[in-house]
């Protein structure tokens, strides 16, 4: 069964454990939505990767959910036509997060971000959640195969989608 998650205002961490994933919103504030528009990656790069730093609003976002020590980023913009990614664990990492930098989410078809628990091979067999392209500045933390989830990318089939990724490792 294919379960569509609709944000919740204030999500309990308990859905982390029971769904594998929980979201949230932050305030990115105006300099980061400055770059997304002038597709300035390099500032926005070095800017995510401030935030991933201790007292940064990422790390902080994150470290209420688990014990790390690092986060490591990237950005991901994914254009249409695209492909599925594969399913994967991050299992050396202890915790993932994809924060939304879309500005315009209802142009964009397709790029759910996939999680299910890793035991189960078929649709059949567990619900796979599809978190659909989100509003600007939604953060999506999520399991890893460090606590038996694994999750996969869409298919971007109309617009463009951009997020930063990250993982927390100890």
């Amino acid at each position: 069964m294919i379960r569509e998650i609709k944000k919740e205002l204030e999500a309990p961490f308990s859905l982390l454990y029971r769904h594998g994933f929980f979201l949230r919103s932050l305030d990115l504030g105006n300099d980061i939505k400055k770059m997304v528009l002038e597709k300035d990656w390099a500032s926005l790069d070095a800017k995510i990767g401030s935030m991933c730093q201790k007292k940064g609003l990422i790390y902080e976002a994150l470290k209420k959910v688990a014990h790390f020590e690092s986060i490591e980023h990237l950005l991901s913009l994914r254009n249409a036509p695209d492909e599925d990614g594969i399913w994967h664990d991050d299992g050396s990492r202890v915790l993932a997060f994809s924060l939304s930098l879309n500005l315009k989410p209802s142009q964009i078809r397709g790029g759910a971000l996939s999680i299910r628990k890793k035991e189960y091979k078929t649709q059949t067999e567990t619900p796979i959640y599809n978190i659909e392209t989100l509003p600007y500045g939604t953060l999506t933390i999520f399991l890893t195969g460090h606590d038996h989830f694994e999750h996969k990318t869409n298919a971007v089939l109309e617009g463009s989608r951009l997020v930063a990724a990250g993982w927390c490792s100890l």
